[in-house]
């Protein structure tokens, strides 16, 4: 895999972008930005309304398990009142945009998968004014649509649903959820990302890339010999933390660049996460961008 610098890696992905061969893929840093919470914490909320009255004892207890083991226990446990409780949770505190979305949605780019159940990326599509659909799982979608498409793999929750359509939500969060990716591998969800990841070259945007999903579907392009590279965004071990000495913060960086490129991803390093609006506005083209009718552009 051909290595390059920085200043290449944002001329490519700005060469992309113009020609509309460039998708995102978003995870749970960019909503975290926000003010929604992080896996681990949804987690941690999750557990708490599961088991209200053991709150002293229950992450001592569940601290045995990994997150994945922990959420098909939640799930058993909370039942039908699963998915609400998840809303509940999600939406917690309140949020609010971040300069970070607002470039990423400004930046041109007409494919963005989300893994992210919050509809962010659709309201800071709305607040610029571009013509925008979303999908998740069954949903019949137009490929030559002319705005920008989200989708939503893991399904999707808004903050205004009420408790009759969150039980008739289907969402990926609990070990069964994953198992069934497995069992199904021409699911709605798999068939979309393998779709973008092999006809597209993808960036990766505030994910972790520990979604073991994720991580066969990039293995299974790798193995395709699917020769364009695919990028992900990471935060530098050389900058992130001042307990590490710099020998170990170098062994740190060493191996999240093997672990990404043996799934054929080329690490983009930021120092900060808010150098991620600057990359955006960096590779941004309205080429693509179809703004609603209201609108000259901007």
């Amino acid at each position: 895999m051909k290595r390059r610098s920085p200043q290449e890696q944002y001329a490519h992905l700005r060469m992309l972008n113009a020609r509309g061969q460039l998708v995102l893929f978003v995870g749970a840093g960019v909503s975290q930005d926000c003010g929604l919470p992080s896996w681990s914490r949804l987690i941690e909320r999750l557990t708490l309304k599961a088991f209200p009255n053991d709150k002293e004892n229950i992450e001592s207890v569940l601290g045995e398990y990994g997150n994945v083991t922990k959420t098909r226990i939640l799930r058993n446990v909370l039942k039908q009142k699963f998915n609400g409780a998840v809303a509940d949770c999600l939406y917690e505190n309140s949020y609010k945009g971040s300069d970070n979305l607002d470039q990423i949605a400004r930046c041109g780019v007409k494919r963005i998968l989300t893994y992210n159940f919050d509809e962010l990326i659709e309201e800071a599509l709305a607040t610029n004014d571009i013509e925008f659909d979303s999908f998740e799982p069954g949903d019949h979608f137009n490929s030559n649509y002319r705005g920008a498409v989200v989708f939503h793999p893991h399904g999707l929750i808004r903050s205004d649903m009420n408790d009759v359509e969150l039980r008739q939500k289907s969402i990926v969060l609990s070990e069964e959820d994953y198992n069934q990716l497995n069992f199904q591998p021409y699911s709605w969800g798999n068939v979309v990302q393998l779709g973008l990841l092999t006809q597209f070259t993808c960036l990766f945007v505030g994910v972790s890339l520990s979604d073991p999903n994720t991580r066969k579907l990039l293995d299974v392009c790798r193995n395709l010999k699917i020769r364009h590279t695919h990028y992900a965004l990471a935060k530098s071990p050389l900058y992130a933390s001042a307990n590490w000495d710099k020998p170990m913060a170098k062994l740190v960086k060493r191996s999240i660049e093997t672990d990404f490129r043996s799934l054929g991803l080329e690490p983009v390093w930021i120092n900060q996460w808010r150098d991620i609006a600057d990359l955006f506005k960096s590779i941004r083209s309205t080429n693509n961008l179809k703004w609603k009718p209201t609108r000259t552009g901007r």
